[in-house]
């Protein structure tokens, strides 16, 4: 996946193949990139998911027919001492633009997992 922005972030080849495995449907990939308990923040809503919760979750957003892909418009690292991006998000077939931060911790592993996905702004587009 392209972005549309040359913007060169530490957290966008992470952020690429995420969506990649989002538009794709793959569920093992995703779930290969996250950290559990997942933290999804909305605003003043919290919800904290498992691993079979977060499955769940994303089967119901491919449930909805009108989900189609989505495209990363704007990528930015966070300021320090934060770990990871501000992205800018257009979910095709919902019509939404949307900003949301991803932010990641290093895992025992090595690898870099995403830990709380934080929506800071969503917008209806035509």
């Amino acid at each position: 996946m392209s972005t549309e922005t040359s913007a060169n972030v530490q957290f966008s080849p992470l952020l690429e193949q995420y969506f990649e495995a989002v538009n794709k449907r793959d569920l093992d990939a995703i779930l290969s990139k996250l950290s559990f308990p997942l933290r999804l923040i909305n605003g003043p809503s919290e919800r904290v998911l498992d691993y079979d919760a977060v499955k769940a979750d994303y089967q119901s957003h491919w449930d909805d027919v009108n989900f189609t892909t989505v495209t990363i418009k704007e990528l930015e690292d966070l300021p320090a001492p934060e770990k990871g991006a501000r992205v800018v998000l257009h979910d095709v077939g919902r019509k939404m633009i949307m900003t949301v931060n991803y932010e990641y911790e290093l895992a025992e592993d090595g690898e870099w997992k995403h830990v709380c996905h934080r929506v800071i702004a969503l917008e209806t587009v035509a």
